[in-house]
Formats: structure tokens, sequence, C-alpha cells
């Protein structure tokens, strides 16, 4: 039995998806990309707003109770976080 290669060009005729991706599979491709591009600067703000609000806080009133020891954990866990969530959005890219 021979292969009949104008078969085969007779199914991509009839049906070219076959031969191409559906757009649907394509558009959720780009809003997965799409998304995650802007989740980055979305974690910068709220990370770097929080960091920005705990040193201004401590640079005015300063570190003088428990409380400003706490803040300024705190702040210092945010910084560290805002690379770990970095991270893991990389890792979501590969």
């Amino acid at each position: 039995m021979e292969y009949d290669s104008s078969e085969s060009e007779k199914q991509l005729q009839v049906n070219p998806s076959l031969r191409y991706p559906s757009t649907s599979l394509r558009e959720a491709k780009y809003r997965r990309v799409i998304i995650r591009i802007a989740l980055y600067p979305i974690v910068s703000l709220i990370l770097n707003s929080m960091t920005v609000g705990l040193d201004i806080r401590i640079s005015i009133v300063g570190i003088d109770s428990h409380l400003g020891f706490q803040l300024l954990v705190l702040d210092l866990s945010l910084f560290g976080i805002c690379a770990l969530v970095y991270s893991v959005l990389a890792l979501g890219d590969a």
C-alpha cells in the first residue's frame, strides 16, 4: 500500500486547524505572558510601598521601643521577601 500525499493535503484543506494552533490557544498563551509581565511591577509597588512606609516611620520616630524594633525586623524581612518573590516569578517564566 503506497502513501497518498494528496489525501493528507485534502485533510489540511478541509480542516486548516491541523496546520496552525487555534486562536484560543494562542490567546491563552499571550494572556499568561501578559499576566506574568504585569506581576513584576505590581509586586514591586506593593512591597516597596510597605518598605518605604516603614522606613519613613523608623526615620521619624526611631527605634526606641520593642514595637520599633519589631517594625525594623518587618522592614528588613520585606526587603528579603522581595527577592524571594521575584525568584518565584522568574521560575514561572522558565
